[in-house]
């Protein structure tokens, strides 16, 4: 395999080299991603579509629940009466992509609808069945063991949701899918349009390995469920990928109680 190292001595490969980024491990620090190129301000430095997403209450109506653009006249599920889609071949990827079991639960669930996160829940479920273990997402950081009692319960409560609207498939325990849950609550991305209006939520696990900073080297945006990183400074060969996860309009005392009631640190 070839390798290059940069004048820091970091050694990258040559798929990394390709991609334009790479994983690394630091204590203190943990899985995290640099550049391994350098990148102009302005440029795409990561671009990913989501492994598994679900468009909130509020646009469900009006937005396609595959790709997440605006529907002018959207092609609504008839079994379910749920899922909206801007054409039919979205339509029919998301039926072979899992929705075929999603539209069964929902019929059985009605008149009542799942909240979105059981429902992204029960997504990764349908594609751990369809596709195989979600055991990479698992290095992912849960923080069960730095949960209070009351936000393992309503997890644990959520868990029991969930198993009555994904039963299908090997059922990995209700601990796990509780753990799971919070898996979820601290790495998903809120997906916004172009005004920065939330849209819903999904998981990117590869955007989800990028690390917090008030003075962040990119910004994230997004063009319908795709994500995208974009410099927002020029970045050198080495230079760590961050994002923030807070508003940066806030003050110092607020932005750290946000961060260590939602993401432990």
């Amino acid at each position: 395999m070839y390798q290059c190292q940069t004048s820091s001595g970091t050694i990258f490969s040559d798929a990394e080299l390709h991609k334009g980024f790479a994983v690394r491990l630091l204590p203190g620090k943990g899985r995290h991603l640099v550049a391994t190129r350098w990148f102009n301000p302005g440029a795409v430095v990561l671009q990913q579509d989501p492994y598994v997403s679900v468009l909130s209450d509020e646009r469900t109506p009006g937005f396609c629940d595959f790709c997440f653009r605006p529907c002018e006249r959207p092609l609504r599920c008839t079994r379910s009466k749920l899922a909206r889609y801007c054409c039919k071949e979205h339509q029919r990827l998301a039926w072979v992509a899992g929705y075929k079991m999603e539209c069964e639960a929902l019929v059985r669930c009605a008149p009542r609808v799942p909240p979105p996160t059981v429902r992204l829940a029960a997504r990764l479920l349908w594609r751990r069945a369809r596709c195989g273990g979600i055991n990479g997402l698992w290095r992912l950081e849960h923080h069960w063991d730095e949960l209070d009692d009351r936000r393992k319960q309503l997890y644990a409560q959520m868990a029991v949701v969930t198993w009555w609207v994904a039963r299908w498939g090997t059922w990995p325990g209700f601990r796990t899918v509780a753990q799971l849950l919070s898996l979820l609550s601290c790495n998903c991305h809120t997906v916004c349009d172009e005004e920065l209006r939330p849209l819903g939520v999904a998981l990117y696990p590869t955007g989800a390995l990028v690390n917090h900073s008030c003075s962040p080297s990119t910004v994230q945006t997004f063009h319908g469920s795709t994500l995208e990183l974009r410099a927002l400074r020029q970045l050198a060969p080495g230079d760590e990928i961050t994002i923030a996860y807070i508003e940066l309009a806030a003050t110092r005392q607020e932005r750290r109680e946000t961060l260590a009631d939602s993401y432990f640190f």
